[in-house]
């Protein structure tokens, strides 16, 4: 029976007990074998019990910030198209992080903020020339 472990945002496996001793796997390793109906952490498994002996606790991971309120207020009373990047990753990172996919679930955060800040960004910029191109029109047409 084989062993198949979730590393480095991909699917590796099949392992046998013995090379898992090899994979640096921890106790929140998503592991899955048959006879499972999901993937589950190492820690869940008893037979692994003795690969986590020595193996400290993961640190206690926080959620990043999703940005998703952020983005959907920026993409609509702005930009669409940048609101929409900041809004996809945005939905990106519970999932991520749900599934034990912490560096994956920081960067879609960092993605989604650099997305939202683009889009408020342009918005203010769009925003000011509107309003600087109104005053000039209403100063033109006040001088004829």
């Amino acid at each position: 029976m084989g062993y198949y472990v979730y590393l480095d945002g991909t699917r590796q496996g099949p392992y046998t007990f013995e090379e898992l001793k090899n994979k640096g796997i921890n106790r929140d390793t998503l592991v899955w074998k048959e006879g499972l109906t999901d993937w589950v952490p190492a820690q869940n498994l008893p037979e692994l019990s003795d690969l986590m002996a020595n193996t400290p606790p993961t640190p206690y991971q926080v959620m990043p910030k999703t940005w998703l309120a952020e983005s959907i207020l920026v993409t609509l009373f702005c930009c669409l198209p940048f609101g929409i990047v900041g809004i996809v990753n945005s939905s990106k990172v519970s999932t991520l992080f749900s599934e034990g996919r912490f560096a994956e679930a920081r960067e879609a955060s960092k993605n989604a903020g650099i997305w939202t800040k683009r889009a408020f960004v342009i918005g203010l910029v769009l925003l000011i020339l509107y309003v600087l191109f109104y005053v000039i029109a209403i100063a033109i047409a006040t001088d004829y």
